[in-house]
């Protein structure tokens, strides 16, 4: 598997995807929403009260654009949200030990599930050119 060089990109996630255990960071801290940089994911609350797995196609000042699915929808989410609308991805050491976890008690993916995608599948949609391995 390539390095994407992205600690925020989630193999076994497509845009709009719900978060698995683990994957979602549950600080509500505006510090880790201020890092995100155009094209990393985060997690936005959806209006129906889910999360959804987003990616950010733009940043002016205090306001960020995510893309929510591979449709092109988007939301736009103000810093005076950014505390109640927006989580960031989990660490990648976090993440580690929730597979493990998971894998090991039967109730989640294992490690070479979560790789292939999202129930043992491959991903659905394709690569943003920025993540195409050459």
């Amino acid at each position: 598997m390539p390095n994407l060089g992205n600690d925020t990109y989630l193999h076994h996630l497509d845009l709009g995807s719900a978060p698995s255990p683990g994957d979602m960071n549950p600080d509500p801290a505006i510090r880790g929403v201020e890092s995100l940089k155009v094209h990393d994911f985060a997690f936005v609350l959806r209006s129906d009260g889910g999360w959804t797995y987003a990616i950010v196609a733009d940043r002016d000042g205090d306001s960020i654009l995510f893309v929510t699915d591979g449709v092109g929808s988007t939301k736009f989410m103000s810093r005076r949200h950014w505390s109640s609308g927006v989580r960031t991805v989990a660490s990648v050491a976090s993440r580690r030990k929730g597979w493990v976890s998971r894998a090991s008690d039967g109730r989640g993916a294992s490690p070479t599930s979560v790789v292939r995608g999202d129930r043992g599948r491959p991903s659905k949609l394709p690569l943003p050119p920025l993540f195409v391995a050459k």
